[in-house]
Parts: C-alpha cells; sequence; structure tokens
C-alpha cells in the first residue's frame, strides 16, 4: 500500500511539474527547466525530489522528461537517483540514458502554441 500511495504522489508531481511548464514562455523552457530538481508535493522533506531533462535537438519540439525518486520507510530508494539530489551522478544511471529514470516518470513533447 505504501508503494503505490508514494507512486500515486510522484506521478502526481510530475504532472503538476509538467503543467507548470505547460504555462511557461515556450523560449525559455530548456534554459529555465533542463536539469531542474524540485521537490515534489506530498513528501517530507528530504524523502523525494524530482529531476527535469530535456531534449532540444529538435527546437521547435521539445522532448520533456520529468521523474521523481523516492526513499521507502525501509530505506529503499525507488528511481536511480539514489542519493535525492536531483541528478545523476557517477553510477546512478544503470540503463546509460542520461537522464535518473524512474517506475513515477513521465514524457511529453511540447510545442510553441
Amino acid at each position: 500500500n505504501e508503494n503505490s500511495r508514494s507512486l500515486t504522489i510522484a506521478v502526481t508531481a510530475c504532472q503538476d511539474k509538467l503543467e507548470e511548464m505547460r504555462n511557461a514562455n515556450f523560449s525559455a523552457l530548456y534554459t529555465t527547466y533542463n536539469g531542474a530538481s524540485f521537490i515534489p508535493n506530498g513528501f517530507t522533506l528530504g524523502q523525494a525530489k524530482g529531476a527535469i531533462s530535456i531534449d532540444n535537438s529538435n527546437p521547435n519540439l521539445l522532448r520533456v522528461f520529468v521523474s521523481v525518486s523516492w526513499r521507502t520507510r525501509s530505506n529503499r530508494v525507488i528511481g536511480e537517483d539514489r542519493n535525492l539530489n536531483g541528478v545523476l551522478d557517477t553510477g546512478e544511471d544503470s540503463n546509460g540514458n542520461g537522464r535518473p529514470d524512474s517506475p513515477a516518470a513521465i514524457m511529453t513533447l511540447m510545442s510553441q502554441r
């Protein structure tokens, strides 16, 4: 039950961050949000961290990744950000894709309106 509850909170935090980004100026999305981290709502301080990664290889269509990693009551970290600092450190990127993955992750495309 704890894992299901935490996953729901983490996915909601990803959705909230994407909504914030959708309301931001498109031309500033990459510089403002790429590589940024955030504290997800619904977790206690230090229990979770969100991370944002943006692929701007097509500057008119951004590929946005938002994820949240969190620590369980048994001190196990769910997600690749093992120290919950919002960035990938040495040894954390287990699949080599250059971004902190988690079961609570959303990828979307954003274009200028």
